[in-house]
């Protein structure tokens, strides 16, 4: 990842120990074992890791803890929080999430010291010339967090981005994948200040399983488990699962009774213990008859997911999702024309396969609900659409759909619910690749069937596939993002913010 190093003044002058010219004194001011507290004597900041991220160095005249936080000029409200809590005399710390070309004040004291810490400003750098520029339309009514988007320059497979956006479409973080990965990417947070990225098309190496965290240093790969990976085709998805083990969607040769044509293989794979502990193969459920020969890109698996009991694979040019049992690999069902589902309406009136999606992206899996994403590529508009899927009477209910005028995307997408009930709906856009050519990217946050918060790309040549939607007190510890990190904040008066 390239970084870019910004030189800032050092700290103003700070205050000596006790007893010395400055006059202060600190010594009526002392930690739980009665040591003063401790004095800051230098202070400085660097840019190591990109221009949304500082590093500051900090010697004290004694061990001690250490606070610090850095502060928006212009936003007295957001304040990055970083504590260090083993006492020593030189403190290494970084903050994440700032924003480009800023000037931030970033101050840092032991919490047991009283006011004022010592500072220093710090400029942030710029942002990657390459990266999309995106508008927001916003009502105020949106579920807050940060919004994570892969972004592409059309179909230019070297310049995959990895990026997070605020809520006014101002990036965060930004790291770029210098490899050619395409742009058909997962990309979600995983824990505090860390992601996992997968997927990619064409089929290549490049697409594994990778987790790596806001400094864009790579903690997990499962290339480290998987003896084949320089030459396994993975592509499309690729996810941590709630249990720790990493989800692969990979291409492979299915040999077909008469032809051989592109299949796919799953696989799941504990990094901690070495093992994979799922591994499923497209070539079965040809033998086994329930999915036809084709010829080429046959099918098209574009999402895979491992909810409960359920192996979940969505096939774009086949309109259907399958389920597999993942212990004894047995086919479960199909959800598309000409599966195992009559459709109807939410009133029970029947449905004709037309009905069913066309070339679905980004699935979700809740409950007895599958959410979808559908393309809509004979139909000639796109829309999402919540499906109940009664296994017992094999009967698949339209819940709940949502469309606009014009909106037609002929590949790429997403849709996801989150947390409060609010539907994240990606319209994923590539001129190269779409049926229209008037449109862009756009983001939408839906509140029933009202969009609450939109963002656009405003241009067409630069595309995201997917989106997400992160928790603001999963990253960057910013306290206009987050109520816990404002009361911590609230409650330090050391750092003289209050």
């Amino acid at each position: 990842m390239t970084t870019l190093l910004v030189l800032v003044g050092c700290a103003p002058p700070v205050p000596g120990p006790p007893g010395t010219p400055d006059g202060r004194d600190d010594t009526a001011l002392t930690d739980s074992t009665g040591t003063p507290a401790a004095v800051v004597v230098d202070l400085r900041a660097s840019a190591p890791y990109g221009p949304h991220a500082v590093e500051l160095s900090v010697d004290l005249d004694h061990a001690a803890p250490l606070v610090a936080a850095c502060v928006h000029p212009e936003d007295p409200a957001e304040v990055h929080l970083v504590e260090s809590p083993t006492p020593a005399t030189r403190h290494v710390v970084r903050l994440a999430g700032l924003l480009a070309e800023t000037s931030y004040r970033c101050v840092a004291a032991d919490p047991a010291a009283s006011g004022p810490p010592a500072e220093v400003v710090h400029l942030t750098g710029a942002d990657p010339g390459d990266l999309a520029r995106m508008a927001v339309t916003d009502t105020g009514a949106h579920a807050g967090g940060y919004v994570l988007l892969n972004v592409s320059n059309d179909c230019d497979w070297y310049t995959a981005l990895l990026v997070v956006v605020d809520r006014q479409a101002r990036a965060r973080w930004v790291y770029r994948i210098d490899e050619p990965i395409g742009p058909s990417l997962e990309f979600r947070t995983d824990g505090a200040d860390a992601f996992v990225y997968g997927g990619g098309w064409p089929p290549a190496s490049y697409g594994r399983p990778r987790r790596v965290d806001v400094w864009g240093e790579t903690l997990a790969d499962v290339a480290d488990v998987l003896p084949d990976a320089a030459t396994s085709g993975f592509h499309h998805d690729g996810k941590r699962l709630a249990d720790g083990r990493y989800l692969t969607l990979e291409a492979e040769t299915v040999d077909g009774p008469t032809q051989s044509f592109t299949g796919f293989r799953v696989r799941a794979v504990d990094l901690e213990s070495g093992t994979v502990d799922l591994d499923w193969r497209s070539q079965r459920a040809v033998d086994e008859g329930w999915l036809p020969e084709g010829e080429g890109d046959a099918w098209h698996a574009n999402w895979v997911d491992l909810v409960g009991d359920e192996l979940l694979v969505s096939l774009c040019h086949l309109s259907l999702t399958v389920a597999v049992d993942p212990a004894s690999g047995e086919h479960l069902w199909s959800f598309g024309p000409g599966g195992d589902f009559t459709p109807q309406d939410e009133d029970g009136t029947p449905l004709g396969d037309d009905a069913f999606p066309e070339c679905q992206h980004g699935n979700e899996r809740l409950g007895d609900s599958l959410l979808v994403y559908d393309n809509g590529r004979t139909r000639t508009w796109s829309q999402v659409v919540s499906w109940r899927l009664d296994l017992d009477a094999r009967v698949a209910t339209r819940e709940w759909s949502w469309t606009e005028p014009g909106w037609w995307e002929y590949a790429l997408g997403d849709v996801d619910r989150l947390p409060g009930g609010q539907v994240l709906v990606t319209q994923g856009h590539g001129d190269c690749i779409s049926a229209t050519t008037d449109f862009t990217t756009r983001v939408v946050e839906l509140v029933g069937d009202e969009v609450v918060w939109r963002l656009a790309f405003e241009a067409g040549d630069q595309m995201a596939y997917r989106a997400e939607v992160a928790d603001g007190c999963t990253l960057f510890a910013n306290a206009a993002e987050c109520p816990q990190v404002a009361a911590r904040v609230a409650a330090l008066p050391a750092l003289g913010l209050q």
